[in-house]
C-alpha cells in the first residue's frame, strides 16, 4: 500500500508544489509524486479547483499565461514540473513539438489491418523509441472516435 502525504491548508502552492515533487538526477525533472489527471499530468487544488501542477510551477516561476497558451514539456515528461523544462506555445506549435519527436500516437485503420485478424484478437508489435526496442501485444479492435466511445458507454 502506497503512504498518502497531504500537505497543511496554510502552505502555499511553492510550498505544495515542492512538497509533491521530486528531483530525477539524471534528466533534471522535478517529478509529480501526487494525484494525476486521467492525462498523465500531475494535478493539485488551486483556489477550490484541480490545477496543472506544471502549469503552476510555470505561473510561480515566470508569471501568468497568456489566454490561448498551453505549457508545453521539452522534456515530453507529463509529470515534470521542472519550470526549466518548458515553455509556452499554441496548440499548434505544441503538435508540431509532438510530430518533430516522433510523440504521436498512431490509429491504423481497420482497412489497414491484416484480413487474418479479427477484432478482439490479439497481435504481437515491437516499437522502437529512441533507439530502445519495446516488444509487447496489442488488442485488435476497430477505431471509435471520441464521441462515438463516450455514447457507447451509456
Amino acid at each position: 500500500m502506497t503512504k498518502k502525504f497531504y500537505s497543511p491548508r496554510h502552505w502555499t502552492t511553492a510550498q505544495r508544489l515542492a512538497h509533491y515533487t521530486k528531483v530525477e538526477p539524471v534528466s533534471g525533472c522535478h517529478i509529480w509524486q501526487g494525484s494525476l489527471n486521467r492525462q498523465g499530468y500531475g494535478q493539485l487544488s488551486f483556489r477550490g479547483r484541480p490545477a496543472g501542477a506544471h502549469r503552476l510551477a510555470w505561473i510561480l516561476k515566470r508569471g501568468p499565461i497568456a489566454r490561448g497558451l498551453y505549457v508545453c514539456h521539452r522534456c515530453d515528461e507529463r509529470r515534470c514540473c521542472n519550470p526549466n523544462h518548458m515553455f509556452l506555445g499554441t496548440h499548434t506549435e505544441n503538435m508540431a513539438d509532438m510530430k518533430a519527436k516522433n510523440r504521436q500516437r498512431w490509429r491504423i485503420p481497420m482497412e489497414r489491418l491484416p484480413t487474418d485478424r479479427s477484432p478482439g484478437d490479439v497481435a504481437p508489435i515491437e516499437i522502437i523509441i529512441g533507439g530502445r526496442r519495446y516488444v509487447g501485444q496489442a488488442t485488435v479492435r476497430p477505431y471509435l472516435p471520441i464521441d462515438a466511445r463516450r455514447r457507447r458507454r451509456t
